[in-house]
């Protein structure tokens, strides 16, 4: 249909170019008639969706196209008669088969697209579904063996090993480790099991080993529930009643009786066949409604394009105009405000942190729990020392000799056991739990006494850009709220440090589901498995580039950039679209309010002002001109990236080293620098017997010192290089 158009367009606008006609006037008139033809069938579904309302006594947005593109092609038609093949040129006679052929094929364009996107609608389904393992291990008479969970009957024993995945739910009964349960509850650390603790399906086994009795069906497990609530979801979701279609259902059948009106009210007064059609005709002409055909694809198209320079994919016409109308916008906490990773933060130590980070890790490297690879990633594996008489403290921490000195890294409840406090590291440690922060403890175990040496807080922290997109949003009016599985500890905190208005904690999908049902106008944001049902369900669902595929396909909006302030940026944009849009309908409504009486003849019995069909058609372009110039006035849009927090400059430090003999002394002097956190270009010299490196701020000397002094060796001098 483009290329069609392009060709009708080419032959329309040659002879107004100064171009000759090789086929002579008439023969290329005819042409033009034949391609707009062929659009026309190629985008008859336009025709049948107008027939099919007109059977069903209203009228739609199909309805205006039809209109329109045959009020233009029966005029061209008509006006095709008054050629003289003999001439050169059309000897003023004006067609407008591009106009028909234009508006089909912009119309089309855009349907196309949609249509596209909607072939999409059952892939959060299908990646649902894929989520389930599709074998559960179960043990039977001392055997191990694989089945479908569909043949997996309650009360049998299932097995779970590390990286295995949960197809149904139950209860464990033998064994303990920790599950990841991030994708269904938005738990953001992975949760401990031991006899007795349930498990959910869809997570996955993420350290240990156990074996649990299966307690529901697959129908009636979390993840088939969820499966079944999001098919329901999609099959219930209604189709947008667009603003053009409301306006067209009283708008045409009004221009259609205009025109019977006009032609029989200049029948009776005595005016020729020929001049009461052609008053008709120049009122279906110049109320075509190619204006109002283009006031919502018009600026859709252009908001749309704003919202791509900006990252930000609508999949649809339906999710820009109901974003525009926003009221709350509902976030998902773990992933969508937080980064979703453990950050370590080391409270109390007197070294600055670093040789109690590689103490803890140097114990911890033994552990498979997921706390414990935060501590080794922080303390960095190169840096690790051997750990000797290594043992696990159930429930409460583990424990080795470093260094000659025996150590414990521990929960808060083997703290109490050795009876020590956290006072003595201030009252941080308490504001970190209080937060939301998970704490563990390094405490060196001599025969003296237990000493606390420092303790380690680890939480989730908030994306960059989260503060400023929560403030936009509240500039802008809209309500902002935490709907989240985790507990309620962080979801406040998070709550607190950002500005929102409410919070709800420990919610299961379907309590998702409820609360985002229960009001209109409700934009959810999320990332996760267990935000898919609330993502479409919601009037709009928004969600990350790098969420996960279910919540991609579920939501309607994507954020390509991964940046959560681009969530108000899509809800500014939409907002200036629909805006534009009702601007749009009123230029094309007002500008038909004006000129139908005038075509109508109204005016020529006193003035002798009439409108042919030419001046008609040639107004009609008008209003659309001035459609789509507002429309291209959304391409001014600016929205500029908030202001986030800069990171101190590095600075370049020079560290004296005395011990270094050979080039293995210098590659462990590199590795033990390399492996601080924030240090980076390390260059060390053995002529110089100094190193030369670059540190973020908060890097301190102490670390410095501490990392060489560790790896064997003596600090002469530390200074900027």
């Amino acid at each position: 249909c483009v290329a069609l158009t392009a060709a009708v367009s080419a032959l329309a606008m040659g002879p107004h170019l100064g171009l000759a006609l090789p086929l002579g006037a008439l023969p290329t008139a005819l042409l033009e008639m034949a391609l707009t033809l062929l659009v026309m069938w190629l985008q008859r579904r336009c025709f049948r969706g107008a027939l099919l309302a007109l059977r069903a006594r209203t009228t739609n947005m199909d309805t205006l196209v039809a209109l329109g593109t045959l009020s233009s092609f029966l005029y061209s038609s008509y006006a095709l008669l008054g050629i003289d093949p003999a001439a050169g040129g059309t000897g003023g006679v004006h067609l407008y088969f591009e106009g028909a052929a234009g508006i089909l094929t912009f119309v089309g364009v855009g349907k196309y697209i949609e249509e596209r996107v909607k072939v999409r609608t059952g892939d959060a389904l299908g990646a649902l579904s894929r989520l389930a393992p599709p074998l559960v291990t179960v043990r039977e008479g001392g055997c191990e063996r694989a089945l479908p969970p569909a043949e997996v009957a309650v009360g049998a024993l299932a097995v779970l090993k590390p990286g295995m995945r949960a197809g149904l739910d139950g209860v464990v009964r033998e064994g303990s480790g920790h599950a990841d349960e991030s994708a269904v509850t938005g738990e953001g650390l992975p949760v401990e099991k031991r006899p007795g603790d349930p498990i959910t399906s869809g997570s996955t086994l993420v350290s240990g080993s156990l074996t649990y009795e299966v307690t529901r069906a697959e129908a009636d497990s979390t993840l088939g529930r969820i499966i079944a609530l999001l098919d329901r979801v999609n099959r219930e979701k209604a189709p947008v009643a667009r603003l053009a279609d409301r306006v067209a259902a009283v708008f045409v059948p009004a221009v259609a009786l205009i025109a019977l009106i006009t032609l029989g009210g200049w029948l009776l007064s005595g005016a020729s066949a020929g001049e009461a059609v052609g008053f008709a005709v120049s009122v279906l002409v110049v109320s075509c409604p190619c204006a109002l055909g283009l006031a919502v694809p018009a600026a859709i198209m252009a908001g749309t394009g704003v919202a791509a320079r900006h990252g930000v994919l609508f999949k649809g016409p339906e999710a820009l105009e109901r974003l525009g109308g926003a009221r709350v916008f509902c976030f998902d906490k773990t992933g969508t405000l937080t980064v979703g990773q453990p950050r370590l933060r080391v409270v109390g130590a007197a070294d600055g942190g670093f040789m109690s980070t590689i103490i803890a890790g140097s114990l911890e490297r033994h552990s498979d729990h997921p706390l414990a690879r935060a501590i080794v990633a922080a303390a960095g594996e190169a840096a690790l020392l051997p750990a000797e008489g290594y043992v696990e403290l159930p429930q409460r921490g583990v424990g080795g000799t470093v260094l000659g000195e025996r150590y414990e890294v521990c929960n808060l409840s083997r703290l109490a056991e050795l009876g020590i406090g956290t006072g003595s590291l201030g009252p941080e440690v308490e504001a970190g739990m209080g937060g939301g922060a998970t704490a563990l403890f390094l405490v060196a175990m001599p025969a003296g006494g237990p000493q606390l040496r420092c303790a380690f807080l680890l939480s989730d922290g908030l994306r960059p850009d989260a503060r400023a997109a929560i403030a936009d949003l509240t500039a802008a009016g809209v309500a902002t709220e935490i709907l989240s599985g985790d507990h309620e500890a962080p979801v406040q905190r998070v709550a607190r440090d950002l500005g929102i208005g409410a919070c709800h904690a420990g919610l299961r999908p379907e309590d998702k589901l409820a609360l985002v049902r229960s009001r209109p106008g409700v934009v959810m944001v999320g990332d996760g498995i267990n935000d898919s049902l609330c993502l479409a369900a919601a009037s709009v669902g928004v969600s990350l580039k790098g969420a996960t595929d279910i919540a991609v396909d579920s939501a309607s909006v994507l954020l390509m950039r991964g940046r959560i302030h681009d969530a108000y940026k899509a809800f500014a944009i939409a907002r200036a679209t629909l805006a534009n849009i009702r601007q749009n309908l009123f230029f094309a409504l007002v500008y038909n309010s004006v000129f139908i009486p005038v075509a109508a003849g109204a005016l020529y019995p006193a003035l002798g002002l009439a409108l042919n069909p030419m001046a008609a058609a040639a107004l009609m372009s008008m209003s659309s001109l001035s459609v789509c110039l507002n429309a291209f006035r959304l391409t001014a849009l600016r929205l500029p990236d908030p202001a986030l927090p800069e990171a101190a400059p590095a600075a370049r430090w020079r560290v004296g080293i005395a011990g270094m003999h050979c080039e293995h002394c210098v590659a462990s002097v590199g590795r033990a620098l390399s492996s601080i956190p924030g240090i980076s270009a390390v260059e060390v010299s053995l002529e110089g017997n100094a190193a030369t490196l670059t540190a973020e701020a908060g890097v301190g000397d102490s670390v410095i010192r501490g990392a060489v002094e560790g790896a064997g060796f003596k600090v002469t001098s530390i200074g900027a290089a």
